[in-house]
C-alpha cells in the first residue's frame, strides 16, 4: 500500500512538471521570421544545407507542438532559428564579398587607366 502511494505521487508529479511546459508558440514564429527573413536575403542558393535544415526542424518542430512534446518542439524550434539566421549571415556574407570584389576589380581598372594616361595630362 505505502508503494502505491509513492508510485502515484510519483506519476502526479512527473505528469504536472510535464504538463507545465507551455507551448514554443513564441520560438517557432521567431524561427518562422527567421526563415521568411533569410529567404528575402537570398539565402536559397547562398546557404541551400542551413535554410533546408531550419524549415525541416521548425517542421518537425510543429509536429511535437501538436503531440504536445512542448520541451522537445522549443528545442527544435531553437535549432531551426540558429540554422535561419547562420543561413541569412552565409548568404550576407557571399554578397558581401561579391561586392569587395568588385570593388577591387574597379580600382583595379582605375589604376591602369591612371597608369595609360599621359603625365603632363595628370
Amino acid at each position: 500500500m505505502r508503494r502505491f502511494r509513492y508510485l502515484s505521487l510519483l506519476l502526479l508529479v512527473a505528469g504536472v512538471a510535464c504538463a507545465s511546459v507551455p507551448p514554443p508558440t513564441d520560438t517557432i514564429r521567431a524561427a518562422e521570421q527567421a526563415i521568411d527573413e533569410a529567404t528575402r536575403a537570398d539565402a536559397e542558393p547562398l546557404a541551400r544545407l542551413e535554410l533546408h535544415m531550419a524549415r525541416e526542424h521548425l517542421e518537425e518542430a510543429r509536429d511535437l507542438m501538436d503531440a504536445e512534446r512542448h520541451d522537445q518542439a522549443r528545442r527544435l524550434a531553437e535549432k531551426a532559428l540558429v540554422e535561419a539566421e547562420l543561413a541569412e549571415a552565409k548568404a550576407n556574407s557571399a554578397r558581401a564579398r561579391r561586392n569587395a570584389d568588385d570593388i577591387r576589380e574597379h580600382i583595379t581598372t582605375l589604376r591602369r587607366e591612371i597608369d595609360r594616361t599621359p603625365e603632363a595630362t595628370r
